[in-house]
């Protein structure tokens, strides 16, 4: 998955073959220590905010929402 950053803030594509220069192709990400993030996804009019009590694991949260969660909520 490709991500872009700016401004703290991290946008990863929805579909990977559309940019992210297209509003309707975001996911908004903010993340912190111990697994806390934010999801905003203003085309599904979707926050999604996860925490944790770890660092371990990472990715696993990032990939469960980008790759099932919001795919399975565009449908």
């Amino acid at each position: 998955m490709s991500v872009d950053y700016g401004f703290l803030w991290w946008m990863a594509p929805i579909d990977p073959a559309i940019s992210t220069a297209d509003v309707n192709n975001r996911v908004i990400m903010a993340s912190g220590n111990l697994n806390q993030f934010l999801f905003v996804v203003p085309s599904l009019d979707l926050v999604v905010v996860n925490t944790g009590a770890t660092n371990d694991s990472f990715g696993v949260t990032v990939d469960f929402v980008v790759r099932e969660l919001i795919p399975a909520l565009s449908r």
